[in-house]
């Protein structure tokens, strides 16, 4: 099954988006218990899921100093405007 989770955001840290990515599959497929929100409340990263390999996963455009809907980014990426980290 093909997955699509999109992030955006003003900055993030090291393999931020591969934790958050690898705790909403761990909590969609049933590995992980509670909620992203109770996750976050605890601020532990023990409690977060696994990191998600790099492999799949695409940036899709980076702005400077513009705030840009997501609706507007998938509507770039459907049209080819990405590339691969």
């Amino acid at each position: 099954n093909l997955v699509d989770i999109w992030i955006v955001g003003q900055g993030f840290l090291k393999q931020m988006v591969r934790v958050m990515t690898g705790t909403a599959v761990g909590l969609a497929m049933g590995a992980q218990k509670g909620s992203i929100l109770e996750i976050l409340a605890q601020r532990d990263r023990t409690q977060a899921g696994q990191t998600a390999p790099a492999q799949g996963l695409t940036l899709v455009d980076v702005f400077f100093g513009k705030v840009v809907g997501i609706h507007a980014l998938i509507e770039r990426a459907s049209k080819g405007y990405c590339f691969s980290v």
